[in-house]
C-alpha cells in the first residue's frame, strides 16, 4: 500500500515551518566548575549557537522567573532534520553535557505567503 500527499513534497516544505520550544535547566554541578572551566563551556555553547544562523535560534532567560528552567531557546526552520541536527549539536557542547530538558514543544507554523520565513515578514 502507497501513501499519497495530497500536494507535492516541495509545496508543503515551502508552506510549513518548525518551530521548537525547548527550555533547559543547567545541573547545579555546573555552577560549582572554576571560573575558567565554566567560561569555556559558555563560550563553547554561544559559538555552537552562532554557527546555526540558518535556524534563527533566540535565546531568553527564564532565572528567577521559573523554578524547573534556566533558559530557552526559540527556534525557526524549515526542516525536522535541520532541528534535529542543532539539538545535537546542543548536546555535544561542554555546556550540554550539564543541561537537561524539562519541557520541549513542537509545533509547525504556516508561512504568509507560503514561502516566505515569519521573522521576515515582521512577525516574531
Amino acid at each position: 500500500m502507497t501513501l499519497q500527499s495530497p500536494e507535492p513534497l516541495l509545496n508543503t516544505r515551502t508552506l510549513y515551518r518548525v518551530v521548537k520550544y525547548t527550555f533547559y535547566k543547567l545541573d547545579p554541578a555546573w555552577r560549582r566548575l572554576p571560573d575558567n572551566d565554566r567560561q569555556s563551556t559558555k563560550d563553547n555553547f554561544l559559538a555552537t549557537l552562532r554557527k546555526q544562523n540558518a535556524l534563527v535560534p533566540r535565546t531568553y532567560s527564564l532565572i528567577g522567573t521559573r523554578g524547573d528552567a534556566d533558559f530557552m531557546l526559540w527556534i525557526i526552520t524549515d526542516s525536522m532534520e535541520g532541528l534535529q541536527g542543532f539539538n545535537s549539536e546542543v548536546l555535544k557542547t561542554g555546556l550540554g553535557k550539564y543541561l537537561t530538558t524539562p519541557h520541549s514543544y513542537l509545533a509547525m507554523i504556516r508561512s504568509g505567503n507560503g514561502t516566505a520565513s515569519p521573522l521576515k515578514n515582521g512577525g516574531g
